[in-house]
C-alpha cells in the first residue's frame, strides 16, 4: 500500500477539521483513505469515475459471512 502524499493528507485533515470530526478519529479516517485510494490504483475499473459504491459493495462483500460462507474479520480472543 502506497503512503498518502504529504499534500493530500494535509488537505485532508483540513478537510476533516472542517467537518467537526473527531482529532481521535482522523486516523482511522486516514486508514481507510489509504485503503480506497490502493483499491482505486489496484482493483477499480477505470472507467468508473465514482468508484466509491464499487469499494464499499466488495468490502462488505468481504466481510458478510452470509454471502462468503467465512468471515474475513479477525476472530476475538
Amino acid at each position: 500500500m502506497e503512503a498518502i502524499s504529504a499534500e493530500l493528507q494535509s488537505k485532508y485533515k483540513t478537510y476533516l477539521l472542517n467537518k467537526a470530526s473527531r482529532k481521535g478519529e482522523q486516523g482511522a479516517y486516514l486508514k481507510w483513505l489509504r485503503h480506497y485510494l490502493d483499491y482505486c490504483r489496484n482493483t477499480a475499473p477505470p472507467k468508473y469515475k465514482n468508484n466509491l459504491p464499487l469499494f464499499i459493495h466488495n468490502y462488505r462483500i468481504k466481510t458478510d459471512t452470509s454471502l462468503t460462507g467465512t468471515s474475513n474479520r479477525p476472530k476475538k480472543p
